[in-house]
């Protein structure tokens, strides 16, 4: 049976997808506030995740292209990261544009396996959706998700202020 919390994600997982698929319609304010609100909605939602045994077969790594017409963030792409906000270290540069699109492929490949589950009806496919979205959050996305959220926060006051300034 479909746990609510494996298709909340779901939905979250493909609207995150469709967002990046056609930023490309959307000016520079519009674009970093949709993404704030979905990756804030993917994040959240991966949060309620049922754990998942891990499957005798996991996805392979992600094949989901980068969409041709993405076009990043402009001058708000690059920004500081603490790799660890419990070991002390240097920031490090990082790229707002390539945070999306990385947490957009673990999670597309995540979402194309659960289509397929979803369409046969076959909980064991959905189940290692589930886990893939879920390893994948715990390793990596996750992670990456937080760190790009507090970049679209502070991008989207210096770009609202940048309006306000004339």
């Amino acid at each position: 049976m479909l746990t609510p919390e494996l298709e909340n994600f779901a939905v979250s997982a493909r609207n995150y997808c469709e967002y990046i698929e056609t930023a490309d319609r959307y000016e520079l304010g519009e674009r970093l506030l949709r993404g704030a609100i979905l990756l804030a909605n993917l994040y959240s939602a991966g949060l309620f995740l049922p754990g998942q045994p891990t499957p005798a077969d996991p996805p392979p790594p992600s094949s989901a292209p980068t969409p041709s017409a993405w076009p990043g963030f402009e001058e708000m792409t690059l920004f500081w990261q603490v790799p660890d906000a419990y070991e002390w270290g240097a920031p490090v540069i990082t790229s707002l544009t390539d945070a999306l699109l990385s947490i957009y492929r673990d999670v597309k490949r995540g979402l194309q396996v659960f289509e397929v589950g979803y369409a046969d009806g076959d909980m064991a496919i959905l189940q290692v959706a589930a886990w893939d979205w879920q390893h994948h959050m715990e390793q990596g996305w996750g992670n990456t998700a937080v760190d790009a959220l507090r970049a679209l926060n502070r991008a989207l006051w210096k770009v609202n202020n940048a309006r306000r300034d004339f």
